[in-house]
């Protein structure tokens, strides 16, 4: 009654009514007071109902309050789960009639909700405030489309979805046709050319069709390798072979698959095979036959081996790959930190020099896998090897970075060193991005060189000011441990969204740029010491363009919005990078490393202070992983194709296919792991050739080239002719035949197929989780017409659903 208090009290003390009078006037008073403050609850109501913040608020519900008095509930706190759950839309529906943005009602199990509805509006005006026609308007049409659950922790509450740009949604294909009758028909030796107009490379599926034999005219399916001969103008000279030969009319399928390794501290893990997901995100499996040790390096050679670097007891190994069978190459090296190929050379960087191997040594020639040491880095410890877009070598040593130089004519042991003026300092790792910038990570954090200028930077990261510059021009001196305000930088990556990602000593960091006030923004460090406090010694992008982080606490994974980790057998969400999880969600801000305290500090808006939080660590503590690497496979399998469908009949014996690969015109060696040659961007050249089977004794003195397109001698380097085709009844003179080549007789039919990453396309992938039902259609419907709003214009979107595009 505090209105009738109120009145009482504004009275005269000579008429004023005492405590507990039970006169008429108390009764009148109190009947005035109780109408007062009915007509202020129903000002408020009324006043409420046209307030964004406060409509249909189960706080403000009478019948909400009053349900909960008669089941003797207390008032609710602000995070009570029954505030989010309250269903009762009104008044809120008439305020997001102006968008118009009615509730959903369907499908009837996933209603929205009060609060949902509230969140839904206010993405959808902030998304319209920001602008449409980009990557962001687009990531937030889908999450106002996807139903929310308000009921789960915050980090669950959103559906995983991320964005590939670039993505590869259109189909090519190919029917390999020769010039002359039989046009369908190829044999060794015959070549045609293919254009891959996508963006990066592809991994095409193969289809060899057997053919009848006739006597002089075509011969058996015998032996087939598809070979990828020049890209460019560049030899390539890599192929797949199947050792048998393929019935008539039946047809062998070479399609890629995919899978990954991963190094922990004593041994290394492969993933499944995935024949749809170049990501090949686990589960992953100890290999039993594989070498043990901390595996601190992986490369593939042009043969497609794989070379593998392993440290154990206090000493380095080079393993070599088939995908059959290990080899130790070299052991008892000093402790080994990296490995590159240069050309037909594996490069060891080791803790006291350099060491080039050649690849492919000539058994006839007597030659070993020896190693010879780079006298210019003699005494050096090298951490990392790295080859720059446009082919110049940069070594980051114990002693610094310096370019690699190896005079023409010269062998790379002979190279010398071109010094930058990053000395005396050791640096870890080397990251070029798109635009030509090259990133050194190292003991005093980060620096920047830019090419073109050929300017020189350092990080500095003190002050959160726009008054102080983040990146300082560096000088002939190189900045104080106390003036850097990051860790030791082990990895870095530049992710899809331009954010520069950094691997410290101390967990994971972010330097990226982040949206003030409509198209104004602001560059930021961010750092994560909630998922991970202890070294990330390596990041890695993925074909699908996901962020990859190996450290202390296991696989963790960015996908442009939400980080992940890999937690015993599955990957589980831990919510947007952007945000810190608490008791209340958070903005994650600036932050900087302070090397005095060793502590990792944030900067507080309200006192405009660095503060140094106590957080929690909310990852699950994983058997640590040093090192992430993909490679492909391929798929083997019989049966019928049409031309357009392939109908699968039997499994054929993937122990028969064989990578071979030729150093040069006149040589063939066995390579390494077998898969489809990547078709690559542009113009290539492929054939089709035949195994040789055995010697074949050819006993002339010209050149000549087997059906799998080696060289006979006399010893020189020819590339090998176009094929030749003629007609029986009208042969050449005879004084035309010096310079003509010949192909052997057709053999098989052979086709195409790929997709390619394409400019102007978007694809949304929605991810399941375990403990939520599939999507209804009605909802992928929505998200699709909601992508239409938004998407910008000229570009084609799709999505899919985990593998699956809709």
């Amino acid at each position: 009654m505090a209105r009738f208090q109120q009145i009482r009290d504004r009275l005269p003390s000579l008429y004023r009514p005492e405590a507990g009078d039970p006169s008429l006037l108390t009764a009148y008073l109190k009947a005035i007071g109780a109408v007062l403050e009915q007509i202020s609850d129903d000002t408020n109501t009324v006043l409420q109902s046209h307030w964004f913040a406060y409509a249909d608020r189960a706080l403000y519900s009478p019948f909400f309050l009053r349900s909960r008095q008669l089941q003797k509930l207390p008032f609710p706190k602000p995070n009570d789960p029954s505030l989010q759950t309250f269903p009762y839309i009104h008044d809120l529906a008439y305020l997001a009639g102006v968008l118009p943005l009615p509730p959903w009602q369907e499908p009837a199990a996933q209603r929205e909700l009060v609060e949902a509805y509230r969140q839904r509006i206010s993405r959808t005006v902030a998304l319209y405030r920001d602008g449409l026609g980009t990557a962001s308007a687009l990531r937030r049409m889908i999450e106002a489309q996807l139903p929310v659950d308000l009921s789960l922790p915050p980090v669950q509450q959103d559906l995983p979805f991320w964005l590939e740009e670039f993505a590869p949604l259109t189909s090519r294909s190919l029917t390999v046709q020769m010039p002359g009758s039989p046009t369908d028909l190829v044999g060794p030796l015959m070549r045609w050319s293919m254009t891959n107009s996508g963006l990066a490379d592809a991994v095409p599926t193969i289809y060899i069709q057997g053919v009848e034999p006739q006597a002089d005219l075509i011969d058996a399916t015998q032996t087939p390798l598809i070979e990828l001969y020049q890209q460019g103008d560049r030899p390539v000279r890599l192929g797949i072979a199947y050792q048998d030969t393929i019935p008539p009319n039946q047809t062998l399928r070479l399609s890629p698959t995919y899978t990954s390794w991963i190094s922990l501290d004593d041994h290394l893990q492969q993933s499944l095979f995935s024949s749809t997901d170049p990501t090949a995100p686990g589960p992953w499996q100890m290999m039993e036959d594989a070498p043990l040790g901390e595996a601190i390096a992986f490369v593939q050679s042009q043969d497609n081996m794989l070379w593998v670097a392993i440290n154990a007891d206090g000493a380095g190994s080079v393993w070599r790959y088939d995908g059959r069978t290990w080899t130790e190459i070299q052991s008892s090296l000093p402790p080994v930190n990296g490995l590159a190929v240069w050309e037909h050379t594996l490069l060891i960087g080791t803790n006291t020099g350099l060491l080039s191997m050649r690849l492919y040594p000539d058994a006839l020639l007597e030659e070993t896998f020896d190693t010879t040491p780079v006298t210019a880095l003699d005494g050096r410890t090298i951490f990392a090897l790295f080859e720059t877009a446009d082919h110049h070598w940069w070594i980051g040593t114990d002693q610094g970075a310096a370019q690699l130089v190896v005079p023409e004519g010269e062998a790379i042991a002979n190279a010398t060193l071109e010094p930058s003026p990053l000395q005396a300092t050791p640096i870890y790792t080397i990251h070029e991005d798109a635009s030509g910038t090259i990133y050194f990570g190292g003991e005093l954090g980060l620096f920047q060189h830019q090419p073109g200028l050929n300017d020189w930077y350092w990080y500095s990261g003190e002050s959160r000011t726009e008054d102080a510059l983040d990146w300082q021009k560096l000088g002939d001196t190189l900045p104080a441990a106390n003036q850097v305000f990051l860790p030791p930088v082990r990895s870095i990556q530049r992710s899809a969204d331009t954010s520069l990602w950094l691997g410290t000593d101390q967990g994971i960091a972010r330097y990226t740029a982040r949206s003030v006030r409509g198209s104004t923004y602001e560059t930021i460090l961010e750092a994560f010491p909630d998922l991970t406090s202890g070294p990330v010694s390596s990041i890695q992008v993925d074909e699908r363009g996901l962020v990859w982080f190996a450290g202390d606490r296991g696989l963790l994974r960015y996908d442009g919005r939400d980080l992940w980790q890999y937690q015993t057998d599955r990957w589980v969400p831990l919510g947007r990078a952007d945000m810190l999880y608490g008791d209340t969600p958070t903005a994650r801000d600036a932050w900087r490393f302070n090397r005095t305290t060793t502590q990792w500090q944030q900067f507080s808006v309200q006192s405009s202070t660095w503060l140094t939080p106590a957080i929690a660590l909310r990852t699950t503590e994983e058997p640590a992983v040093h090192q992430i690497f993909w490679m492909s496979r391929v798929d083997i399998s019989l049966g019928t194709w049409d031309g357009t469908t392939f109908t699968p009949e039997t499994m054929a014996d993937s122990n028969l296919l064989q990578m071979r690969f030729k150093p040069n015109e006149q040589r063939i060696v066995n390579g390494g792991i077998p898969a489809i040659p990547r078709l690559p961007i542009g113009s290539s050249t492929w054939r089709y050739l035949s195994m040789e089977p055995g010697e074949m004794g050819f006993g002339s003195d010209r050149p000549l080239w087997t059906m799998e397109g080696r060289l006979i001698p006399p010893p020189i380097d020819l590339p090998a002719p176009p094929p030749g085709r003629y007609d029986i009844s009208t042969p050449l003179p005879a004084s035309d035949f010096d310079e003509a080549v010949f192909a052997f007789n057709p053999a098989a039919k052979v086709w195409f197929t790929w997709t390619a990453k394409q400019p102007f396309t978007i694809l949304a992938r929605l991810k399941s989780q375990s403990n939520t039902p599939p999507l209804d259609p009605l909802i992928l419907n929505r998200v699709q017409q909601g992508m239409q709003q938004v998407r910008p214009a000229g570009i084609l979107t799709a999505l899919a659903v985990e593998e699956e595009i809709q």
